[in-house]
């Protein structure tokens, strides 16, 4: 450098105090501890990101630290689905747009370039990048602690809502530790013994004995032992609310055997809905001054895009969008409250192409999965029944012979794809035949993440899935993990 470059330099740091710019040490994100000998927990590209502003919070006292704190995943539902929300809008716009921080989430799984709900909740809950396919543990099988466990010893409520299972694998890694995400007895009893103040999900099979049609072994029941702890523990909407009503203290809600019932099933408005869950959880966590966490899981995108239901989709859109109005509505009001969303990874590579008209698909759109239970590949009238079922779409004879080439497995995939094809919704690119039941699985790009209320600006730029709940106790006031 030269005298004249050195000069300049140091003129312009003198001015910084003046311009509101003083100078500050780079900060940086925090990597997971060095490794063990024996540990195979590896970060991918491990070199940290300059984060400026965003993790100040981190490595120094907050003036005021939020103390009402909601973080909401969005299972699967990459940007591609906020797009396709925003399409069917009336307003064309949805909730999210009024968000005022927007990060990007690099969510790769220690291994390889794809997550899994299980490995991106993990990431999301722990602080730590998820194995695929484990719950809350690192790849020697040994837990790892969660956010959730952490704020609740610290003095925090604590609840889990889901309208997939309570055992499913994202709420399932904010209270369990399984190398397994399928060993959902074993997950039940986790979050009995995690103490978490309020439940609100399906799954209730898991917590059932065999011989009252559950899957629990040993002849646990673990309702009667959540009854026995504390919890009120309710099974319907009027008993929810009566909950809510009667201040109780801890809250335990298992709505149905399994996930909660999608919106065109005939049983889904026998259970609550995610809005309603979410409320009941706001009103109860929301009575105790020491603050709260509460994780929401918008959990059926996935599945839909899995099976190329797009009208399904657009109704779990609309039902996410109740909840997040909901949430904002809460978090609007309340200084110290704040919200971020993100989605766990994509699926399916749902995109809007230039033929899709909003009108239409409305006015068309039936769940292809529910219609494939009426039909089926070899019905002489397929034919005769799309047509009625679809008025105004063509099925040439090429379309017909490719549904009549499907196994009872494959049909409603292929279906799907084949009438959302035809509404201007494309996935990825299919290859005439599925080597698997579930369709394509999930895709590894980038994920927005929206951020509203206390220390906002502790979500914005670039940073990694396992960076946020990091980012989330700076907010909290605590250091995690």
């Amino acid at each position: 450098m030269n005298h004249l470059s050195r000069l300049l330099a140091v003129v312009a740091l003198s001015l910084l105090p003046f311009l509101g710019l003083a100078q500050e040490p780079a900060v940086t994100v925090p990597l997971p501890a060095t490794p063990g000998p024996g540990d195979l927990i590896t970060p991918v590209n491990p070199e940290p990101i300059p984060i400026d502003e965003a993790l100040r919070g981190r490595l120094r006292p907050l003036g005021k630290p939020a103390r009402k704190v909601i973080l909401v995943i969005l299972d699967g539902l990459a940007a591609s689905g906020l797009t396709f929300a925003r399409a069917l809008s009336p307003r064309e716009s949805i909730e999210l747009d009024r968000f005022p921080v927007v990060g990007r989430v690099i969510n790769k799984p220690p291994r390889g370039e794809v997550n899994d709900s299980a490995g991106a909740a993990s990431a999301l809950a722990t602080g730590y990048p998820g194995p695929i396919t484990r719950v809350a543990v690192d790849e020697l099988g040994r837990p790892r602690r969660t956010i959730l466990e952490e704020a609740k010893a610290r003095g925090f409520k604590v609840g889990l809502v889901s309208d997939t299972r309570l055992t499913h694998a994202t709420p399932a890694a904010f209270g369990s530790h399984v190398t397994d995400r399928e060993n959902e007895p074993e997950i039940a009893r986790h979050l009995m013994q995690s103490g978490f103040d309020l439940m609100l999900s399906g799954g209730l099979q898991y917590f059932l004995p065999a011989e009252e049609g559950g899957q629990q072994p040993q002849g646990r029941h673990l309702l009667a032992e959540a009854a026995r702890a504390g919890y009120t523990v309710v099974k319907t909407r009027a008993d929810l609310a009566q909950a809510v009503s009667r201040n109780a203290e801890r809250v335990l809600g298992l709505f149905a055997p399994s996930f909660l019932p999608y919106t065109y099933e005939p049983s889904f408005r026998q259970g609550p809905t995610l809005a309603e869950m979410t409320a009941a959880a706001l009103a109860t966590l929301d009575r105790h001054p020491q603050g709260f966490l509460l994780m929401v899981e918008a959990g059926k995108f996935d599945p839909c895009l899995h099976q190329y239901d797009a009208a399904e989709l657009a109704a779990q859109v609309r039902e996410s969008e109740l909840a997040l109005r909901a949430i904002a509505d809460f978090v609007r009001t309340r200084s110290d409250a704040l919200v971020v969303v993100v989605p766990d990874h994509g699926t399916s590579g749902l995109a809007i192409v230039e033929s899709f008209d909003p009108e239409k698909f409305r006015r068309l759109a039936t769940s292809t999965r529910l219609l494939a239970d009426r039909l089926a590949a070899t019905s002489p009238d397929l034919a005769a029944q799309l047509a009625a079922t679809f008025p105004g779409l063509t099925f040439t004879a090429a379309d017909l012979a490719f549904l009549r080439g499907a196994t009872a497995k494959d049909f409603p995939h292929r279906l799907g794809w084949m009438v959302n094809r035809k509404l201007g919704l494309e996935f990825l690119p299919y290859l005439r035949e599925f080597p698997k039941g579930n369709a394509y699985d999930h895709t590894g790009e980038d994920q927005f993440l929206h951020a509203l209320g206390a220390h906002q600006g502790l979500f914005g730029g670039v940073m990694r899935q396992w960076e946020i709940p990091r980012r989330l106790a700076a907010a909290m006031g605590f250091v995690f993990p």
